[in-house]
């Protein structure tokens, strides 16, 4: 009779399975390198936090100049009195977008962008607006080269303009398209005449909108 059990002894053997070392090391590393990963990410991060923070609360930046660009009608004093920047604040204090808007509220300002100029800098860009009549609407206001009607003249306002007449007030509610339109042509027609030398803007100083 054969004896059968070493022959089950090796099938069993046979049968079970051992992770070879070489895949454990291969884990291992990958684990390392994702532990090494986090911890630089988590370096690199709270460094750029604890940078920006020495930056921003530094005195070395302070508000020690403020440029402004693109002024004709205001002066640089009137723009920065708009402003509200005071020299000697931090320049990461300051909310530019805020004081962009802010300035935009005054009529002469179209649009107006601030910028630091760092480190110690502040640069204020504007787009003003430039008058081009006058239109009496009970009041009077200026009316710019798109036909917007932007401010209403008070004493000291200057009054050598072409004054427009035949819009009313409640026409401009009832038809504002049609009126900004009328306006537009009126603007455009005054630009035309600037530029004449015979019948030119000089001999024209009333302008009727039928």
């Amino acid at each position: 009779m054969r004896d059968m059990k070493p022959a089950k002894s090796r099938r069993a053997k046979e049968n079970v399975r051992v992770r070879p070392a070489r895949e454990w090391k291969k884990l291992f590393t990958r684990l390392l390198h994702g532990v090494l990963i986090l911890c630089c990410t988590v370096l690199i991060v709270s460094g750029a936090t604890l940078l920006m923070n020495l930056v921003s609360n530094s005195d070395h930046f302070r508000v020690e100049t403020i440029e402004v660009v693109g002024n004709h009608k205001l002066t640089d004093q009137e723009v920065i009195d708009l402003s509200d920047i005071r020299q000697g604040v931090r320049t990461f204090d300051l909310d530019l977008e805020i004081i962009g808007q802010k300035l935009a509220e005054n009529d002469w300002i179209r649009d107006a962008v601030v910028e630091r100029k760092l480190p110690r800098g502040i640069v204020i860009r504007l787009s003003e607006r430039e008058a081009v009549f006058i239109i009496n609407l009970d009041y009077l206001f200026y009316v710019d080269h798109s036909g917007e009607i932007f401010k209403v003249l008070r004493a000291g306002d200057p009054l050598n303009y072409p004054l427009v007449s035949g819009l009313d007030r409640q026409q401009l509610l009832d038809s504002p398209d049609t009126c900004r339109e009328q306006l537009q042509q009126v603007a455009a027609l005054i630009e035309q005449l600037e530029q004449r030398e015979v019948f030119s803007l000089q001999a024209v100083s009333q302008i009727r909108i039928d």
